[in-house]
């Protein structure tokens, strides 16, 4: 039942060049995202417990809070309008169908925390397997497309894990520049 919870909108370190309408952008879509993390990876790690104990009332509740959370950030998402610039509205897609698929894992956890019998919690199970890996082609998407966005406004991705710039992202070097 262990799923990996990584959230992947990452900031954005400005470069010369580079539009400050594309920095925001990129910045208001990463915040929403985090804006997510400390409830959804605290849910997210009690899960498993919930259901190795068969604690399927505070699996139930616990994933109906996220899911609930989850509905607010895409709406918001949704309501944030994409700068006419290259790959901010695939960007922004690929972020919406990535808190779409999280909320399709925390309704499957609510699903096995609500079902009648063990037969019906083993066919939501199944269903989980199916939806992590939706989730994590989701989470590659993102990656892409802020990379794509990225790269096709002159900004270079910054690392969130240890604040430092991400290689995979790299600015088009321009004379003086170093």
């Amino acid at each position: 039942m262990k799923y990996k919870f990584f959230f992947i909108a990452a900031a954005i370190v400005a470069l010369s060049g580079c539009s400050s309408k594309a920095v925001n952008f990129n910045n208001k879509i990463a915040n929403i995202e985090s804006s997510l993390r400390p409830d959804a990876q605290n849910a997210q790690s009690n899960m498993d417990d919930y259901y190795k104990n068969q604690e399927w009332d505070k699996m139930a509740k616990a994933a109906k809070k996220i899911e609930s959370e989850l509905t607010d950030k895409i709406s918001e998402l949704k309501d944030l309008d994409a700068p006419d610039m290259e790959g901010a509205s695939a960007f922004k897609k690929a972020e919406v169908n990535y808190l779409t698929e999280m909320k399709k894992m925390f309704t499957c956890y609510r699903k096995i925390g609500e079902a009648d019998n063990d037969q019906d919690r083993q066919t939501e199970v199944e269903n989980y397997k199916q939806i992590t890996q939706d989730v994590s082609d989701a989470q590659q998407e993102v990656k892409r497309a802020q990379s794509t966005f990225a790269k096709a406004n002159d900004m270079k991705i910054k690392d969130q894990d240890n604040n430092t710039d991400d290689d995979k992202t790299t600015k088009k070097k321009k004379s003086g520049d170093e």
